[in-house]
């Protein structure tokens, strides 16, 4: 069996029956990099809010999602479920820093680090890491690790949470990133496109699952694309 395999997911919300995805099968090979692309609206988002068991109880799922051979949609527990989401490093669509006002940026990347069951980097490493990436970047774009990420423009908050979900976990096993130039200008794209593509070198053995609108493939190391 694949290292991931949807298997005929149908999802409608609850609220309305709206049909967010229809009958969507597909499946990812341990180590590949694929790109999920679709249009605003084609359910990119809730598919991989349901791959992270996400929102779950507002919507209506049907069919099966198989990670590791495990059926994901039958786990009940919340430790079952709360221990899949610690294995996988998951940087979502939108960078919520609400409530963050007695933290700074270091809080807020050892607060992940601590969260995750799993190879854990060093807070030192990605201080280095985000001195070299704003060498190249718009001075518009600089912050340091004592900043309020609350406060922080959109394009400063998309790299936090890029620093928080996937820097600070090297060696997942799964990469899950959703929209990865949510806020960020043409000049600064460049570097996450780099960031991921230096992580796919260092772990060859980690999958990663990329979704992003079919205008923004600029990637060059995709193993497949998965049009929806």
């Amino acid at each position: 069996m694949s290292f991931l395999e949807v298997k005929n997911l149908n999802i409608n919300l609850k609220k309305n029956k709206a049909n967010l995805v229809n009958d969507l099968s597909f499946n990812i090979e341990k180590g590949e990099v694929v790109l999920l692309a679709g249009r605003n609206g084609s359910g990119k988002s809730s598919i991989l809010r349901t791959i992270m068991l996400e929102r779950i109880k507002t919507m209506v799922v049907k069919g099966d999602i198989f990670y590791n051979n495990q059926n994901i949609l039958k786990f009940r527990k919340e430790k079952d479920i709360f221990d899949y989401r610690r294995s996988i490093s998951y940087i979502p669509q939108l960078d919520n820093f609400e409530g963050y006002y007695n933290m700074n940026v270091n809080d807020v990347l050892q607060e992940s680090i601590d969260s995750f069951n799993g190879e854990k980097a060093e807070i030192d490493e990605i201080k280095l890491l985000l001195e070299k990436l704003q060498k190249d970047a718009h001075e518009d774009f600089r912050f340091d690790f004592n900043s309020n990420p609350s406060e922080l423009s959109g394009g400063q908050q998309r790299i936090v949470t890029i620093l928080a979900n996937f820097i600070a976990r090297p060696g997942a096993d799964f990469y899950i990133i959703d929209e990865p130039f949510n806020n960020l200008d043409e000049s600064n794209t460049s570097i996450v496109i780099n960031l991921i593509k230096e992580m796919h070198l260092k772990y060859p053995s980690s999958t990663f699952l990329i979704v992003t609108h079919p205008h923004q493939e600029k990637f060059d190391f995709i193993t497949r694309k998965i049009y929806l």
